[in-house]
């Protein structure tokens, strides 16, 4: 796991001893705090705001999208600094493909694929989505997969409707595309018909 919000604080915030969000600080900073002042220059909740991008002003969404390209960036580097293809046995390879997703707490958590001779195997999203689960949380914000060419990677099938299920506000997920450019999609246009909205 990576505290993707204590990274990213010392390169867009200022460091001041007084400031609250300062390494030096003496009050810890709350994560979830950072995340609606690094993230969404506006308050309320994070999966509302998602949605209320276009109402910014010029400034603030100039700053927003500086953010988010960090934060595409961030992710794609932890997924790619998992993705260590090897040959476990001679039934069995493994990271070929990485994974990592931000969580609404600001945390990230990565996965590798797993693949075996008889489909028992694991996609590199559900391997990073175990990994948050193991460690408490539950809710994806965003989630990027890097392909063994370098490219970026959407979920298949499977891992779309894992994610589908995981939450009643995961249609909002972002899938990274394409970092350059930055290209991103959410879950909900990706399973535009999904059978279970009625559970939601």
């Amino acid at each position: 796991m990576i505290s993707f919000l204590n990274i990213i604080a010392g390169n867009i915030l200022p460091k001041s001893k007084n400031s609250r969000f300062s390494h030096g600080a003496e009050q810890e900073p709350d994560p979830f705090q950072m995340i609606k002042l690094l993230y969404f220059p506006l308050s309320g909740n994070i999966f509302k705001l998602r949605k209320d991008l276009s109402n910014l002003e010029p400034e603030k969404k100039a700053e927003n999208d500086i953010v988010e390209t960090q934060i595409w960036e961030k992710l794609y580097n932890a997924a790619k600094a998992v993705q260590k293809e090897r040959k476990l046995s001679p039934l069995m390879e493994a990271g070929s493909v990485g994974a990592a997703l931000l969580t609404d707490k600001g945390n990230i958590y990565t996965g590798i694929c797993i693949d075996t001779a008889c489909g028992m195997g694991m996609c590199a999203e559900r391997n990073a989505i175990a990994n948050m689960l193991t460690n408490g949380e539950s809710r994806i914000v965003k989630i990027a997969a890097v392909m063994p060419d370098g490219s970026s990677g959407t979920p298949c099938g499977v891992c779309r409707e894992f994610m589908m299920q995981l939450d009643s506000g995961s249609k909002d997920i972002e899938i990274l595309l394409s970092l350059k450019p930055l290209k991103t999609v959410r879950l909900g246009e990706q399973l535009p018909d999904w059978w279970g909205i009625k559970y939601s």
